[in-house]
């Protein structure tokens, strides 16, 4: 599976912003504002790798970012 590409948004000041940017966040995002964004506003996330996050409790981005694995399995250990 490819990565989407970001190399049409990289004239917008690099790809960090670029990707900010696609997601319609502010320059700083604080975790209560990631709350309200669903992890299938991710390019590349759609209703499969969303239906595996949701197994995991993971449904915003806020989520994503403080998600932890709990065992050495779902780590991939």
């Amino acid at each position: 599976m490819a990565w989407p590409s970001y190399k049409e948004h990289a004239s917008q000041g690099g790809s960090a912003s670029a990707r900010r940017a696609l997601l319609g966040l502010p320059q700083r995002t604080v975790l209560p504002e990631l709350r309200a964004v669903p992890v299938t506003d991710l390019p590349g996330v759609g209703p499969r790798i969303a239906a595996s996050l949701k197994d995991l409790n993971v449904t915003s981005l806020a989520d994503l970012v403080s998600h932890y694995p709990q065992s050495g399995a779902a780590a991939g250990c």
